[in-house]
């Protein structure tokens, strides 16, 4: 069975007053998924911060 998952709860005066950041979630650094969920606006999701992950990623494939 999966572990729960744990979800940052945003509300929406909150992001009119400050636009939070994914490193103060208490994250350091880059290359983490951090779910969300705005509940009034029934709103559920993921954000992403790469750093080098995403070089990794890219340097992998002939991009231009």
């Amino acid at each position: 069975m999966a572990a729960p998952r744990s979800f940052v709860m945003l509300e929406t005066h909150q992001l009119a007053e400050h636009q939070p950041k994914l490193g103060e979630f208490g994250y350091a650094g880059d290359d983490h998924v951090v779910p969300f969920e705005v509940g009034p606006l029934d709103v559920r999701g993921r954000t992403v911060q790469l750093g080098p992950m995403l070089d990794a990623i890219l340097s992998r494939h002939d991009y231009p």
